[in-house]
């Protein structure tokens, strides 16, 4: 049973490796295809770069703050029997720390991401944007792509 909780706490970070290791993929294919194009620019590693990361940190945090939330519910709830009334209650009080939490996670998730579009329509000089953006929609890609094909190996 400790074994079972071991391997869903590791699942995230598991996940993140995944990802980062797609997005890897995906700069490396995108300034390949900026290369054979002949429009290739220090500027598409940057931006595929700094899009990954933002990507990645976005789903981290994602992860890290819904995550927690729940898991300080469940803490606060202990092993101890509750009664239907009591269990509406506590799941009523607990409901809007959750709803909050998960909330501010979005707006900060959300600035981050238009932060990082902001920074490589601002500076295109140091960020491509279209790299920037193949990056930041991959990561949601990887994600449905490893849920379909990593349930075998526990992700």
């Amino acid at each position: 049973m400790a074994e079972a909780a071991e391997n869903k706490r590791k699942s995230p970070y598991l996940l993140l490796l995944y990802l980062a290791a797609g997005e890897v993929a995906i700069v490396a294919i995108t300034a390949l295809v900026y290369l054979i194009i002949g429009k290739f620019h220090w500027n598409v590693l940057t931006g595929g770069t700094a899009g990954a990361a933002v990507g990645l940190l976005n789903q981290f945090l994602l992860m890290f703050t819904a995550g927690r939330a729940f898991d300080k519910a469940r803490d606060d709830r202990g092993s101890g029997e509750m009664s239907e009334e009591e269990i509406k209650e506590f799941t009523k009080k607990k409901e809007n720390s959750v709803r909050l939490s998960v909330t501010f996670s979005f707006i900060l998730r959300l600035i981050l991401l238009g932060g990082l579009l902001a920074l490589a329509f601002l500076l295109p000089n140091a960020f491509a944007v279209i790299p920037a953006v193949i990056a930041l929609v991959a990561v949601q890609l990887l994600i449905v792509f490893i849920g379909l094909f990593g349930k075998k190996q526990g992700v």
